[in-house]
């Protein structure tokens, strides 16, 4: 992330912890290392920078994991229930495209293996309805050698 983006928007560090399910203090401690970019607002409380992901250029899909530039990118978590500070609005719609597109993606995969179990079916249903007739037809009733 380049220090001299405008993009994103600012959250007090309570928020970002609970953005993320870690305490207050291990943001602090983010902050005193460097790995969270961060300012004060008016009142001299620190804040943190939420960034929204960037698409990809090929598929045109964000990834969920760099919606934040506050952590490391395998911490996100959602908010608990009940957060008495708002996550901004470009940071859930882009958790909420990017889990719009995983779901299409599983979708796609769940259709297509879906596809190849019936063939799969069809193929054995056949095979074994093929077997079937050549069991009919070697067992056709003979004539009794009795006539009536």
């Amino acid at each position: 992330m380049v220090a001299g983006e405008d993009n994103g928007e600012w959250i007090s560090v309570a928020a970002a912890a609970r953005f993320l399910g870690v305490s207050r203090q291990a943001i602090q401690n983010r902050i005193k290392r460097g790995k969270i970019e961060n300012r004060h607002d008016n009142r001299g409380n620190p804040i943190v920078r939420v960034v929204a992901p960037a698409p990809n250029p090929v598929s045109g899909a964000t990834d969920a994991t760099t919606t934040t530039a506050v952590v490391s990118q395998s911490e996100a978590r959602p908010i608990a229930s009940g957060a008495s500070e708002m996550v901004p609005a470009s940071v859930l719609s882009a958790i909420i495209a990017s889990h719009q597109d995983a779901l299409n993606r599983m979708e796609r995969q769940h259709l297509a293996e879906l596809t190849r179990l019936e063939r799969a079916y069809r193929a054995g249903t056949d095979a074994l309805m093929a077997k079937v007739a050549g069991v009919l037809v070697a067992s056709r009733p003979r004539r009794s050698w009795w006539r009536w």
